[in-house]
């Protein structure tokens, strides 16, 4: 992500998620105080937890988005 945000426009078609970057670097533009920590999956941790669920059903309900807490 931090590669992303930092790279110039011409590096990011490189990567094959952009649109969830594009909502990333948007929201980190806006907000500038995330603080972006590597979490391993399925390991019980309740913050990674609550994001797998809410992108399964986002997925689900063909309707991805991002709402950030401030």
């Amino acid at each position: 992500i931090e590669s992303f945000i930092k790279a110039p426009a011409e590096e990011e078609m490189k990567y094959s998620n952009k649109n969830l970057l594009y909502a990333i670097k948007r929201e980190h533009k806006r907000i500038n105080k995330i603080i972006y920590e590597h979490v391993y999956g399925h390991t019980g941790e309740p913050g990674n937890e609550k994001a797998d669920e809410l992108a399964t059903s986002a997925l689900e309900h063909n309707s991805p988005s991002i709402n950030v807490l401030e």
